[in-house]
């Protein structure tokens, strides 16, 4: 089992939204960091924004940083986002038809209706990876992001931006990858190049991040990858304290 760690890999003019900062990548290796205080909590989805002036502090000062000739990307916590791998049989060459039925299978899924929804996928051989957010949510995050004054961003779910980099830079590779934030944990497996199976949760007190790799492996069984990418917070720690032995 070979763990390593992500840092770095194609964060330039990145913000990465996170449970206590705001994180600024301008792509020089640098980080600029600004506290959140409690302004945001990741398991408030209809409304996650709950200090409205800290957080548009923040959005301040980073924007003082960003090159606004260039557009930006917004990484969002994973627990604000509803993901799963779908499988089909045969997936309708109509644009309109495949539409209607992601959205009819992830309906069984959410905890209301697909139409209050921002529904996003990315199709696979017969397998699609989706992405479901409350609009409420996104309204109310691109209303506040505006404040950058950037002259494009978009939003994109934390591990499934690491997941495109990996994707990106080798085609056809498995690997699991991890991101540890302070109350959610996600994980992603990538086998043959695409995704495969997706988990993101809450995390439990009292549970080490090397107890949530061996209950990720139990699930996975053989078809966890040997290989392990870990981001977010502390990853070069864990990943150290780690090294080959948390699968024996």
């Amino acid at each position: 089992m070979k763990l390593e760690t992500g840092k770095g890999m194609g964060m330039e003019q990145t913000i990465v939204l996170t449970e206590s900062e705001l994180q600024f990548y301008s792509g020089t290796g640098t980080v600029h960091a600004v506290s959140l205080g409690g302004a945001l909590d990741p398991f408030t989805l209809d409304h996650p924004i709950r200090g409205k002036k800290v957080f548009e502090e923040a959005l301040t000062s980073v924007g003082r940083r960003l090159n606004r000739r260039k557009g930006c990307r917004v990484l969002l916590p994973d627990s604000l986002v509803f993901a799963k791998v779908l499988s089909f049989d045969k997936i309708p060459f109509s644009l309109n038809k495949r539409d209607e039925m992601i959205k009819w299978k992830m309906e069984a899924f959410l905890p209301g209706r697909v139409g209050a929804f921002n529904v996003q996928y990315d199709i696979s051989g017969d397998s699609v990876l989706v992405a479901a957010m409350p609009k409420s949510t996104v309204l109310e995050l691109e209303e506040e992001l505006a404040l950058l004054n950037a002259r494009c961003f978009s939003l994109i779910p934390e591990s499934f931006y690491y997941a495109n980099l990996f994707l990106e830079r080798e085609r056809g590779g498995n690997s699991v990858l991890l991101t540890n934030r302070s109350r959610h944990f996600s994980g992603l497996v990538i086998q043959n190049g695409r995704v495969s199976f997706v988990r993101f949760r809450k995390k439990i007190e009292g549970v080490s991040l090397k107890q949530e790799l061996d209950m990720f492996s139990e699930i996975l069984g053989e078809d966890m990858p040997d290989r392990v990418l870990l981001f977010g917070e502390k990853a070069e720690i864990e990943a150290e304290n780690m090294g080959d032995r948390w699968l024996q």
